[in-house]
């Protein structure tokens, strides 16, 4: 299990560990690591702080998440592949809008 505290007075000290660990997971993951969020273990060192004795959380830091990681059963091959598409340019039209073109595309636009 890794858990990830930040100072209290950190400036982003919730959204901090969020990102953390979606950085970890990221990285668990791309070397074969599974990884679970592990809300009861959060919720666990919030309801008992005897717990963040326990792991020696610092003083003036508090957790900011848990997550449990070890080896995976579930294998992913490869994402699956989209259909080819065919990339189309739209190019400005180099003819000459007149005045009357002008007021023409206003009307058009403002009665839709």
């Amino acid at each position: 299990m890794i858990v990830v505290s930040t100072p209290i007075n950190a400036p982003c000290a919730d959204i901090d560990p969020t990102i953390a660990l979606s950085y970890f997971e990221l990285y668990a993951q791309s070397m074969g690591v599974g990884t679970v969020w592990c809300g009861l273990a959060y919720k666990l060192f919030k309801m008992f702080p005897e717990l963040c004795e326990y792991i020696e959380i610092p003083e003036g830091y508090k957790v900011g998440y848990a997550m449990l990681f070890g080896p995976s059963e579930i294998e992913y091959k490869r994402a699956t592949q989209p259909e080819p598409y065919k990339i189309i340019s739209v190019r400005k039209n180099k003819k000459q809008t007149t005045f009357t073109d002008k007021i023409k595309r206003y009307f058009w636009n403002w009665i839709r």
